[in-house]
């Protein structure tokens, strides 16, 4: 089966800490794609749909959290196979 990627773009005023977290509908984390400090700048960031122990994840919906230095950004996503 063909793998999708799941993209994520911000932009970084100032160097800073930056986390993309993966939950699923249950709130469990599923995978932590990005969790590093960044320098200033446009950033783009990719899930590749796996967990955390690189098992794929299962077809459904998906929340998401991305905080770039003090700024939130969530959101929802569907994975289908």
């Amino acid at each position: 089966q063909r793998l999708r990627m799941v993209r994520f773009c911000a932009s970084m005023p100032a160097q800073g800490r930056t986390t993309l977290r993966i939950f699923d509908l249950q709130g469990r984390l599923i995978a932590t794609p990005v969790d590093r400090d960044l320098g200033a700048g446009m950033h783009t960031f990719r899930w590749d749909g796996t967990d955390a122990q690189g098992r794929r994840a299962a077809t459904g919906f998906y929340l998401y959290r991305l905080r770039v230095g003090n700024q939130e950004a969530a959101g929802s996503m569907i994975i289908t196979r």
